[in-house]
């Protein structure tokens, strides 16, 4: 099968370069894929794929000044069976113009936010709504972003879910985490990985960890991200004498972050939704539960598709810090229902392996080819 994929990024680094990079390295070992991504003088490579930087910039409104580059693109004459633009905006309105000239079935991928927020104002929601409602098929990480996507337009599209994968395989064997012992004795240790912006709610995970620490004076909780909040987190933490319990790690390699996620003794992130901005499943997630660490989240957005309530995580109302501690208290304090969400989140994890979702997409292209 011949296959042409839109992407803003290839970068394995970032959440959506990693998706485009995994998913078109397993459909790379079976069928013939094309990649299109944005100009740049040095375009990555990827082994068995042909890259096409042919699209123009990334941008996030029609009003941005580039959006002109956008708006006058002109597609080229392609052949394939199939065009899949992995993500909802902007390049869906681009895959949507590639398809109707070169007469082939679309698909779009809607991630969360961004496949639901150009929805709500003008004149995005035309845009995305004409690609959204000429695809043949769109596909979502969680049943809320479909819902989302289905509440903010009128949709004639089908749409399904498929999750979001991780690769096991990065996340084995443990790393050597004699450092990170030495450096923290003494617990238990929390940690929280993301942007450090509103939506993330790492307010009030820290706002529930300050009601732990009298009875749990070691209790540490690390953030790993930055982001505009940072300050409005220090001064938070500094008002609730929380300097010695929470700390803000900033950004750190791929590398070191996977040895927190396998030295912390369970994940904590609460995120909220907040004028349209909202988690759309939360890969974090699944990372998490593969190095085995049971997660305490919000019950808030995709997030009840990544973490399993009572079998994985424990799921807390939403903007709750008084919610938040309960749960955490409760799985502290519970050594068989942590044993148990731990040896879970593991088989969780391989459920969601890039071995076993990308044959979900394989399965959807053969489908809508078939079907013509």
């Amino acid at each position: 099968m011949k296959l042409i994929l839109l992407s803003n990024t290839v970068d394995p680094t970032n959440g959506y370069g990693n998706m485009t990079y995994e998913l078109v390295s397993h459909l790379a070992r079976l069928h013939q894929v094309t990649l299109l991504l944005p100009r740049h003088p040095s375009p990555p490579r990827l082994p068995r794929v042909y890259i096409l930087p042919i699209l123009p910039r990334h941008i996030f409104s029609i009003k941005q000044i580039h959006a002109w580059d956008f708006l006058t693109w002109k597609p080229p004459h392609l052949q394939a069976d199939l065009i899949h633009s992995l993500f909802a905006f902007p390049y869906a309105i681009l895959a949507h113009r590639l398809a109707t000239r070169n007469h082939l079935p679309l698909i779009i991928g809607a991630q969360g936010t961004y496949g639901v927020l150009p929805l709500t104002h003008q004149p995005e929601k035309f845009f995305l709504t004409r690609a959204y409602n000429s695809a043949s098929h769109l596909h979502c990480p969680s049943a809320y972003t479909a819902n989302q996507i289905k509440t903010h337009t009128h949709l004639t599209s089908p749409i399904s879910t498929i999750p979001n994968a991780i690769s096991t395989k990065e996340f084995s064997p443990i790393p050597n985490l004699a450092r990170l012992k030495k450096q923290y004795p003494h617990g238990p240790i929390l940690l929280g990985i993301g942007a450090l912006k509103k939506r993330k709610g790492f307010d009030v995970a820290i706002r529930a960890v300050a009601q732990l620490v009298p009875d749990l004076p070691q209790l540490k909780y690390i953030i790993i991200g930055q982001g505009e909040q940072k300050k409005h987190l220090q001064q938070l933490i500094s008002s609730l004498h929380l300097e010695k319990h929470v700390f803000l790690l900033g950004h750190l390699s791929r590398q070191e972050l996977i040895r927190y996620l396998h030295f912390c003794n369970l994940y904590l992130h609460t995120p909220r939704s907040h004028n349209h901005h909202f988690e759309g499943f939360g890969l974090v997630y699944l990372e998490a539960a593969a190095c085995g660490k049971p997660v305490i989240a919000s019950r808030s957005g995709g997030v009840p598709s990544a973490v399993k309530h009572g079998q994985t995580g424990l799921l807390a109302q939403e903007n709750s810090p008084a919610s938040t501690a309960r749960a955490l208290t409760k799985l502290l304090n519970d050594t068989k229902l942590y044993s148990r969400l731990s040896t879970n989140s593991i088989a969780w994890a391989k459920q969601h392996d890039w071995s076993i979702i990308s044959r979900k997409f394989q399965s959807l292209y053969l489908s809508i080819t078939q079907s013509r």
